[in-house]
């Protein structure tokens, strides 16, 4: 397992460098000027070629690239073109914005779809199951952004049970975690449901019943066990989405998280600012995933890496 989690480091690396690339190039190359965004486009040419300068915007962009992975290995995230902060200051204060949000909108995705798909196979062709397996439709097909609307138009507009927006106690939670989570819940149990009805058709489960075992204990200790090792392998995926989601979902639910905050880079051209958060939330993915496979091992400990 050592060796195996080293490699997997050592894979991140290149990873990290094609996103960086990627995210660099991406953002050089599109229309805009930071330097119009700092001091307007109709300032003197020597006013611009000053601020380009001490940005550093003058370089040719391979130069640029290799001082921004330098920057990067000795873990300085850069500066703010706007207000000359530190990025990995700034990152550091809106994290537990955006973990609190992710977390609970993953928790609510598989604490919901795991046992609806379970459900929803132990009866199949039932009417739950058809029930579930429409709604599982409806919320796949759904963007989190659109869900998000009609939560709050239902929520707070018109029940006025929970606030539409801002950042504070649980109750500023619950509505954008729900429109983050939900979209997520139908992949999940339709996912569920299908390996499940591959695993209670085995001979081994027809023979832990055949044994007396209670119908709770066959499904939770020998069909549902050995239904998550892809339902394990979505997890990390969906981690990596549930991350990208945030970007939307704070800014509808003014969250001031790293999401609210790639969306006002992107506004302001603020390269530093987006390529760190970009980074942060790649390396994010990465441990997501890696720690995804290490979960296959502890579900079923035949697996060797």
């Amino acid at each position: 397992m050592t060796a195996y989690l080293v490699r997997r480091f050592l894979l991140a690396i290149p990873v990290l460098l094609v996103t960086a690339f990627l995210v660099f190039m991406a953002l050089h190359l599109s229309p805009g000027d930071p330097v119009d965004v700092i001091v307007g486009p109709i300032a003197p040419p020597e006013v611009r070629e000053r601020i380009r300068v001490k940005l550093g915007l003058d370089k040719p962009l391979p130069i640029q690239f290799a001082l921004y992975l330098s920057n990067i290995a000795q873990g300085d995230l850069g500066e703010s073109i706007l207000n000359r902060r530190e990025v990995s200051e700034m990152i550091a204060q809106k994290l537990s914005v955006t973990a609190e949000l992710g977390l609970t909108s993953f928790a609510i995705t598989y604490l919901l779809g795991i046992p609806l798909g379970t459900v929803a196979a132990l009866n199949r062709r039932s009417f739950f199951d058809w029930f579930t397996m429409v709604l599982a439709l409806l919320g796949v097909s759904m963007p989190a952004f659109w869900l998000g609307l009609l939560l709050i138009y239902a929520f707070s507009v018109n029940l006025r049970w929970l606030p539409p927006t801002g950042y504070g106690d649980v109750r500023h939670l619950i509505l954008p975690a729900l429109a983050l989570g939900l979209p997520y819940v139908g992949r999940v149990a339709r996912i569920t449901r299908s390996t499940m009805l591959e695993v209670i058709g085995q001979d081994y489960i027809r023979t832990a019943r055949a044994k007396g075992i209670t119908e709770l204990f066959v499904v939770a200790r020998h069909a549902l066990r050995n239904s998550l090792i892809p339902i394990i392998s979505l997890m990390g995926l969906d981690f990596g989405y549930i991350l990208g989601g945030s970007v939307v979902i704070e800014h509808v639910f003014a969250r001031a998280g790293i999401g609210d905050m790639i969306l006002r880079s992107i506004y302001s051209r603020d390269f530093p600012v987006l390529q760190g958060c970009m980074f942060v939330l790649t390396v994010g993915i990465i441990v997501g995933n890696i720690m995804a496979d290490m979960f296959y091992v502890v579900v079923d400990p035949r697996i060797r890496h």
